[in-house]
């Protein structure tokens, strides 16, 4: 449950037996290290070693830099130890996983909280990719500001896409603890819609934590929340209604990509908050998802090493958001968009590499060069710092036929940088005219390269609230992140009219189960869901909740107008 170690205490606590040494000098050479390039004499000098200050020499930084990496592998290592005997034994069928409750955060900074400084958590990626286990899992142990997990639950379906991504490296299966202790006894609707997102985006279970009088048990007990008992009840009804089209059954091909900002988390610490996203790079990334989820655009996770494994080919538009990544990651995505891939990037990502040295791999694909970055200190808590901030300028677009004409306030960072030639700029400051919108054709791809962070802005621009719902999202803003997914025209294979109620969409040879996730937490009178590619190919649709639906073909697609008494339904795409 919730595992982790720390930083320096496990390189000066952890005994680090030979044949540990050895496994790490293996990793080294398949990462092209050398002793030298460690500033070592040779390889019986190399060990592992604590974070280093940011002036130590660049051999020092490259140490620290594969000490953390390998520490995480290594501990995946172990726990598939225990997942080999456990298959060996059961089978694959047996749910056997490790609790994470930080939602992908991998090196964070609790000093505030602990007198111990750098925690790190597995990488999910790199331990799925291990098989550390035969079901990665997940605890709603995140914070947007405020008391506790109380703004939790409006990034569930994020969590659970970045987690899903990770299972598909190699463990194949997720699922979650569903906590009830937070959410109010009137609010039950959000144990259902938690609950429902888990099925809807393919998890194989979940776990209602921890039903139980408060007094046999000191964490978390919900039994006494009557209010919970209907919602867990009808989500429970409809997952067996439903699962004969869930079970087997796949997300969509996802044709956009968002990378996930690992590198960025070893050298911008979250100092302000206990497993929160703050940092404004994790918040931007949260945001474009939310953005591109909100126009029922299907979006995949992907991870450096997806990257640089040639996984890119999947795809057609990667959205960056993070500061760092590794050089060879950069140079990856270079020569995938001068074959014909699309990227969009907000301020300063891809500036610095895994040592934290400054890189410029990336800007001729952006169109521009001499970047800086003006980066306001604070906390990038959605509903807390992120509120207070003041507005760095306002942005003037100039392209209105594909980002619109709208203006729009930039938040966080401010990025400076000369237009290559050839570069079109989209979109000024209006206090100094400089640019603040770029796009540009490299080879046969193309690139949006932004000054400033919509997402950022698409958080800014609604009213948030700690521990309430938010679905006033700025549509212009979403516009600013989905366009080039637009312009793509990437398959939706299920569009929803009211950006607030999301699709989740599970496709097999037998049909589809689209999950109907209403995070208003209200009653919908009339809800339009369109569904595209399956024309023709329906024998019966129907809602778990109401039966038989009515619905019109046109051409290749579907369209059905129903209602939504409750927060949650599934509709039942039964095909020929």
């Amino acid at each position: 449950d919730e595992p982790g170690w720390s930083f320096p205490h496990a390189t000066e606590l952890v005994t680090w037996e030979p044949p540990v040494i050895e496994r790490f000098h293996a990793y080294l050479r398949e990462k092209a290290m050398t002793p030298v390039l460690l500033g070592r004499e040779g390889w019986s000098d190399v060990a592992p070693i604590g974070m280093p200050t940011p002036e130590a020499p660049l051999a020092e930084r490259r140490l620290w830099y594969h000490t953390v990496r390998f520490s995480d592998l290594e501990e995946a290592r172990t726990y598939a130890v225990a997942a080999r005997a456990v298959r060996a034994e059961l089978g694959e069928e047996v749910l056997g996983f490790v609790n994470w409750n930080n939602p992908g955060i991998f090196h964070s900074d609790l000093r505030p909280w602990r007198d111990y400084a750098v925690y790190c958590s597995s990488d999910w990626f790199t331990f799925s990719r291990a098989r550390g286990n035969t079901c990665l899992w997940l605890g709603p142990g995140v914070s947007e500001g405020g008391y506790g997990y109380q703004s939790t639950f409006r990034m569930w379906s994020m969590a659970l896409n970045l987690l899903r991504s990770a299972a598909d490296q190699g463990v194949g299966r997720f699922g979650a603890y569903v906590h009830h202790n937070f959410i109010p006894d009137e609010r039950g609707y959000e144990v259902a819609l938690s609950i429902m997102a888990v099925a809807g985006h393919g998890g194989s279970g979940y776990e209602s934590y921890v039903w139980g009088p408060r007094y046999a048990f000191t964490e978390y007990m919900w039994s006494e929340k009557f209010g919970h008992y209907a919602p867990v009840a009808d989500a429970n009804r409809l997952i067996g209604r439903s699962e004969y089209l869930m079970v087997n059954a796949e997300a969509p091909k996802a044709e956009v990509a968002l990378l996930w900002p690992i590198t960025s988390q070893l050298y911008d610490l979250n100092m302000r908050g206990y497993w929160t996203y703050n940092r404004d790079y994790l918040v931007e990334m949260e945001h474009v998802w939310f953005a591109l989820n909100h126009q029922n655009i299907p979006v995949a996770f992907v991870d450096e090493t997806m990257v640089q494994q040639g996984e890119l080919a999947k795809y057609r538009l990667l959205y960056v958001t993070g500061p760092n990544v590794e050089r060879k990651t950069a140079e990856t995505i270079a020569g995938w968009v001068s074959e014909g891939g699309h990227l969009w990037s907000s301020a300063a990502p891809e500036r610095r590499d895994e040592h934290n040295e400054s890189m410029d791999v990336l800007d001729v694909v952006l169109g521009v060069a001499a970047r800086s970055v003006h980066k306001e200190p604070g906390d990038y808590s959605p509903k807390v710092g992120l509120r207070n901030m003041k507005p760095l300028g306002t942005i003037v677009m100039r392209d209105a036929p594909v980002l619109g004409k709208d203006p729009w306030q930039a938040y966080g960072s401010r990025e400076r940088f000369t237009v290559a030639p050839g570069a079109v700029v989209a979109g000024t400051f209006d206090d100094d005219g400089s640019a603040a919108v770029v796009r540009n054709e490299y080879g046969k791809g193309s690139s949006f390269h932004f000054a400033a962070m919509p997402g950022l802005a698409y958080s800014r621009g609604t009213t948030e609230v700690d521990g309430r719902p938010t679905i006033d999202y700025p549509e212009h803003i979403a516009r600013l992140v989905a366009a080039p997914a637009r312009a793509l025209n990437v398959r939706r294979p299920a569009r929803s009219s009211l950006r607030h109620v999301e699709t989740a969409v599970l496709e097999s040879e037998a049909g589809m189960a689209v999950t109907l996730l209403n995070w208003s937490g209200k009653p919908v009178k009339e809800l339009e869901v369109t569904l595209r590619g399956i024309g023709g190919k329906v024998k019966r649709l129907s809602s778990a909740r109401l039966g038989a639906l009515p619905h019109e073909t046109h051409g290749d697609h579907v369209v059905v107008t129903l209602s939504m008494p409750e927060v949650i339904d599934v509709m039942l795409i039964e095909f020929e």
